[in-house]
């Protein structure tokens, strides 16, 4: 299979990359507000003022 390196191949790309980028946020915003495991854990490590793979690793315990 060859890879289109055109100036239009990539605007394709770049706009499915944006779209996929919405709907993966859209799903994270309808956990985060509807699952309290999802709010409490991404509150700890996402977030956190401290390094994300630290709290990451942590368990997400600051």
């Amino acid at each position: 299979m060859s890879v289109e390196k055109g100036p239009w191949a990539r605007a394709i790309v770049k706009s499915a990359q944006s779209e996929e980028l919405k709907y993966i946020c859209m799903d994270l915003e309808f956990l985060l507000r509807r699952k309290k495991d999802w709010r409490v854990g991404s509150e700890e490590i996402l977030f956190a003022a401290s390094d994300i793979v630290v709290a990451g690793e942590r368990g997400g315990r600051t």
